[in-house]
């Protein structure tokens, strides 16, 4: 089973950009990309998804936290989403980088067309198990992390999502898609409850 991040109010309510979390709901997400091995974990590492790139040599550490790290680039979580697997063990990652600064036009033009346009469509694919959403307010840069039970998942969500025609009155330019996407394999998924409590 896959721990939770502990959701506050209003977490995972709907597809796509959320409103940044209230002082109600504070966690937090860094992002550190390694070349090489994984460093030892510390005895406090707390909730820690450890992703190997697929194809490549990158190793990608998420680290949840529930007050504001030190780290600048620090992220917001702002959606923490069960998916059509939700308790199944997560083998693969897709990760959507957003590089910004992303205006408030695109993220209304996100929102809605997650909400209208892809959700509904991914509503009962197999495999997809969660969907972690950040947001980094001073850069205004997002990522979407999605777990599945397989690569074959994430894969042919993509293609479904590729082969879908936009409503009839969204604006293409305001949906410029990902400036990222890489896939990963889950090294590790683990929480401990004394850094979410």
């Amino acid at each position: 089973m896959v721990p939770r991040i502990p959701r506050g109010p209003g977490r995972g309510t709907v597809v796509g950009i959320a409103t940044p979390p209230t002082p109600e709901d504070p966690m937090h997400a860094t992002l550190h990309r390694t070349n090489g091995p994984f460093p030892d974990p510390a005895p406090d590492d707390g909730f820690v998804l450890r992703l190997v790139q697929i194809g490549g040599p990158v190793g990608l550490t998420v680290r949840f936290w529930p007050e504001p790290p030190a780290d600048p680039s620090a992220f917001e979580v702002v959606q923490d989403r069960d998916l059509t697997e939700p308790t199944a063990d997560p083998v693969a990652a897709s990760v959507l980088t957003f590089t910004g600064p992303v205006s408030d036009a695109v993220l209304r033009a996100t929102e809605r067309d997650r909400r209208e346009r892809i959700g509904p469509a991914l509503e009962g694919h197999p495999g997809r198990v969660r969907m972690i959403d950040l947001w980094q307010p001073e850069l205004r840069r997002q990522v979407l992390l999605t777990l599945a039970t397989s690569l074959a998942s994430l894969e042919e969500s993509g293609r479904m999502i590729s082969s879908l025609a936009l409503l009839p009155d969204e604006d293409e330019a305001l949906l410029p898609g990902p400036d990222h996407v890489e896939m990963f394999r889950v090294e590790q998924c683990r929480l401990d409850p004394s850094v979410t409590r």
